[in-house]
């Protein structure tokens, strides 16, 4: 029988309660040192990796941010909820998704280790909506870690889950999801309400076998810095709340507080100089950044590998792409904002032509607009 741990924030008398026992968040800082250390070697382990590994490193720390504060997002929303403020700054969903041996599942084991002690993840076969809710009442504010979900299960259980906004609970789980390349396409309606993170570095299949780096960390790394960051959330997640119940500020950003106390643990325990990934990250980075980079990466690739997929018509106002897939079409269709989009038939898709130089030249030296008007004129 799956023992599921159950965790709590009592905001009333500012406790933590990790199975019906309140936390001692005044960890010894030799133990708080210890794990902080072995996390930092941990992160640095995905640098062996092959791949985009600057990037998969980034954005798995977006994610551990996410996973770290996802308990207090129940109790945040409630709050928001009951004021008529918006809920979707606070996110109860986060997908990492992505190609095989990219260390997703042990990093979410790791994750929870710090966080409670054990791996306490669930298969992807046990997953359903029922399932989902009664577990949210039963570990209260301990992620559901879902493991290796496929693309039918994610469309027919996790999607009217993800879009549900109406859900309310003093404590309720967030949920972790992992899953491979066939979940290839999250439509944009979902990129709004829930953390995606789509890796694209993996480890050779025998390195990925070995995995003495992952046992190591596994088999030493303790709850102490996540007790520390528990205990400096406490102390501010308050003034967090006041904010949200002023009608005259904007929602207050969780994920700036989270991501600075996390930084500034790393920088008081870390014994040697602290990786450049360790940044302050704002709700933007994870509903901007994070769910556009994929898609206008993919149609940077697909301009620099076959340009002829593409064309203009400047008098029209148009860009199509002819994928050749009607499926491939609709995948990449549901990745893009809805304001681009002009239409598809039988594998080409046509968007708005300002509104694509707009989109895909963000960030970039030259967008593949401007390689277009070079090589055609």
């Amino acid at each position: 029988m799956r023992k599921t741990p159950k965790f709590r924030i009592d905001i009333d008398n500012n406790e933590v309660i990790l199975d019906e026992r309140s936390l001692d968040l005044k960890s010894d800082s030799k133990e708080i040192e210890h794990d902080v250390n072995l996390f930092i070697d941990y992160f640095e382990g995905f640098e062996t990796f092959l791949g985009d590994t600057k990037d998969a490193i980034k954005k798995y720390y977006a994610f551990t941010n996410w996973f770290f504060v996802s308990p207090f997002m129940s109790v945040v929303r409630n709050y928001a909820i009951i004021h008529n403020k918006p809920v979707a700054p606070y996110p109860v969903f986060g997908l990492l998704y992505g190609k095989s041996n990219a260390g997703k599942t042990k990093l979410l084991e790791t994750l929870m280790i710090m966080m409670v002690g054990q791996k306490a993840l669930l298969p992807a076969k046990e997953f359903t909506k029922s399932l989902i809710y009664n577990l949210r009442l039963e570990m209260l504010g301990c992620p559901i870690v879902i493991d290796d979900l496929n693309n039918t299960r994610f469309r027919n259980h996790a999607i009217e889950l993800i879009k549900d906004d109406s859900y309310i609970a003093e404590n309720f789980s967030a949920v972790a999801i992992s899953a491979n390349e066939d979940v290839r396409a999250v439509e944009n309606e979902l990129s709004k309400r829930m953390i995606i993170c789509h890796i694209n570095a993996s480890l050779p299949k025998m390195e990925a076998m070995r995995g003495s780096l992952v046992r190591t960390t596994q088999k030493n790394i303790g709850t102490a810095f996540y007790r520390e960051y528990l205990r400096r959330m406490m102390d501010e997640i308050h003034i967090l709340i006041e904010e949200l119940l002023d009608d005259a500020r904007e929602a207050p950003d969780i994920f700036v507080l989270s991501s600075r106390i996390i930084k500034e643990i790393i920088h008081e325990f870390y014994q040697k100089e602290v990786p450049d990934w360790v940044i302050d990250l704002k709700l933007d980075y994870y509903f901007e950044t994070l769910a556009e980079q994929g898609i206008k990466q993919k149609i940077i690739n697909m301009w620099d590998s076959n340009p002829k997929m593409f064309k203009i018509d400047r008098k029209a106002g148009l860009l199509t792409i002819d994928t050749g897939d009607y499926h491939e079409a609709n995948r990449i269709v549901g990745e893009l904002p809805s304001y681009m989009h002009k239409g598809t038939a039988n594998g080409i898709i046509s968007l708005d032509l300002k509104y694509a130089e707009e989109y895909f030249g963000q960030g970039f030296n030259l967008s593949f607009i401007g390689k277009f008007i070079n090589k055609f004129g």
